[in-house]
């Protein structure tokens, strides 16, 4: 007995000592280096803008303060970057990823053999924002409300499948019975909303607040545009700017028999702006990652710096994160492929 209790000792007392000295070699592995963040978007595009957020804060708190340098790496709907991510970039920890909520999505939708890369194994580092999604419609088009949309046909400009810019309209039409032509193959909203201001489409639908805010932040409340519905990520969360504006919230118009399909297409939104990093990234390396990632959403030059880009900040971990998308991929199958059915073309 005694001997079983030595060696167990000496077995704890190394695991100890490994596990002391792996997070001593991550306190010394960042110092000096460069770190790659890549974003599934285009620039200029709201992803971009967390994206360049955490790149200038999050070094001040890391060990050796770090570089963190963008790239960009549209396609798919975010699933280009994704599948860099998982199977080409550094799995040191000094490559990560900022992609769309719907790219973490559409595995479920259409089959995780289909792709390259698998969103519960993804070392989720946290979650920026939870989001308000908005449809927002130029005035020529004689659309004030969503009532309208209801009874007019509308040009809805969108990108590929997957992105939440074509989902979120889908859903609306199949769902909701929405009167939508929507015109897909736009790179990003920058590009839509130029496609606006030109005449060329109607409106957009799916774009969260803070992009549009970011992007065009005169829009939110004037006479040229409509604000007509908010997409929140439950039924008891609202923006307290579109409250003001009197702009209902998606749940006023769902029928009931829809409501878990809804339900379990805005549980996205519960990882609005995420972050992650390759499975394969060494477990200190991940949580000095996940801590600077928090630090920074709480730091104030960080938060002041969000408030001049009216970019909303609502953090959640990387564990949340992951527990969340485990959530909706242990959702049952028969209600997976009514989701499929309502945003897939």
């Amino acid at each position: 007995m005694i001997g079983r209790r030595f060696r167990m000792g000496i077995i704890c007392a190394a695991a100890g000592v490994a596990s002391f000295s792996a997070s001593v070699f991550a306190q010394d592995f960042y110092s000096g280096k460069t770190l790659s963040l890549i974003v599934a978007n285009t620039p200029s595009s709201g992803f971009d803008a967390y994206g360049r957020l955490l790149a200038r804060n999050m070094p001040r708190h890391m060990p050796g303060s770090p570089n963190i340098i963008v790239q960009h790496m549209p396609g798919a709907g975010g699933a280009k970057a994704n599948e860099y991510t998982a199977l080409i970039a550094p799995k040191d920890g000094t490559a990560f990823t900022i992609t769309m909520p719907g790219s973490i999505l559409i595995p479920l939708l259409q089959g995780r053999a289909k792709f390259r890369y698998d969103p519960t194994k993804l070392a989720y580092i946290g979650n920026a924002d939870s989001g308000t999604r908005v449809c927002i419609l130029a005035a020529r088009s004689g659309v004030k409300t969503f009532e309208d949309l209801l009874a007019k046909p509308v040009t809805i400009g969108s990108s590929a499948p997957g992105g939440s810019l074509y989902d979120y309209s889908r859903f609306k039409q199949v769902l909701l019975g929405a009167k939508f032509k929507l015109v897909t193959g736009y790179p990003g909203p920058g590009d839509i909303l130029i496609s606006i201001e030109r005449g060329e489409v109607d409106g957009i639908c799916g774009l969260d607040i803070s992009t549009l805010k970011t992007l065009r932040p005169t829009w939110v409340g004037s006479k040229e545009y409509n604000t007509v519905i908010q997409v929140t990520a439950g039924k008891d969360k609202s923006s307290a700017e579109l409250d003001k504006l009197d702009i209902p919230t998606i749940w006023k118009f769902v029928p009931a028999d829809k409501l878990p399909i809804v339900e379990l297409i805005v549980k996205q939104q519960a990882f609005h702006r995420p972050f992650f990093a390759s499975a394969e990234t060494p477990p200190a390396q991940l949580a000095i990652l996940r801590q600077a990632f928090l630090a920074a959403l709480k730091d104030p030059v960080a938060l002041a710096e969000a408030e001049k880009q009216s970019l909303s900040i609502d953090p959640s971990s990387g564990e949340e994160v992951t527990q969340a998308v485990n959530s909706m991929y242990a959702a049952p199958q028969s209600l997976v492929d009514e989701m499929a059915r309502a945003t897939q073309p």
